[in-house]
């Protein structure tokens, strides 16, 4: 069947096509229609399960795509929502995989990196977001077997929970930080000061004067000595840190 989603403009310029049968390979589970890269007009997300990916499709108003990217999510993507998770004002994806719901984080300029991920019990049918009036913090609603899943999402891009971090140094002082016996260099420390905050890796190379790939080989190795694969688990371990200062 051909996949397509029509917008109504509701202009002289009535109707928008746009076809996504030649962009995906295997049969589109959700799609999303939102402002991706913050120019206005609506761009379009859609999971595709056989890749394993998510596709972005950024248009430039006149029903032409401008952009395509895809990124590699995990198992069976087949549910995705777009919402500002972590309040930047930047839209970001969160993709529903075979468990574990998948955080792109959006730049507001169209691109995304890889955000915290969350476990979940199987493989998601709905979900939704839920923001909090009082504080503005995102909680995600996962409909899984019948069951309903809460999952809080904690603020995981510099600014929000830059606080957190500087008061997890002050806690430690000038001591090097640790995780049982592990240590991290003079290098290192300085690189998760800034990935805990949220930056991805070229705004950290900006940031220190190093390369990209020296950062990301430098986050490699913080993870291989901690035992982590993700952000997230190291914002986690800076929790910790705290806990034991």
């Amino acid at each position: 069947m051909q996949q397509a989603l029509r917008e109504r403009m509701g202009s002289a310029r009535s109707d928008q096509t746009i076809q996504l049968d030649s962009l995906v390979r295997g049969p589109i589970f959700a799609i999303v229609a939102a402002d991706l890269d913050g120019d206005g007009v609506i761009d379009l997300a859609a999971t595709d399960p056989e890749t394993r990916r998510v596709h972005v499709v950024l248009l430039d108003g006149e029903g032409n795509k401008r952009a395509h990217t895809t990124y590699k999510v995990g198992p069976l993507p087949r549910t995705l929502i777009a919402t500002d998770i972590d309040g930047d004002g930047a839209m970001d994806l969160v993709v529903g995989c075979l468990g574990a719901l998948r955080i792109l984080d959006g730049d507001g300029a169209g691109s995304f990196t890889e955000g915290p991920s969350f476990e979940i019990r199987g493989s998601p049918t709905g979900l939704a977001a839920h923001v909090a009036d009082r504080t503005g913090r995102v909680s995600l609603i996962v409909a899984v077997g019948g069951q309903t899943q809460w999952i809080d999402v904690p603020r995981f891009r510099e600014g929000r929970i830059a606080s957190f971090v500087d008061g997890v140094m002050a806690a430690s002082g000038p001591r090097r930080l640790t995780s049982r016996s592990t240590v991290l260099t003079a290098r290192e420390e300085d690189i998760v000061r800034l990935a805990v905050k949220g930056l991805a890796a070229k705004h950290i190379a900006l940031r220190l004067s190093i390369s990209v790939r020296t950062v990301e080989s430098h986050l490699a190795h913080v993870y291989s000595k901690l035992g982590i694969s993700t952000r997230f688990e190291l914002v986690r371990w800076f929790q910790d840190q705290r806990e034991r200062a």
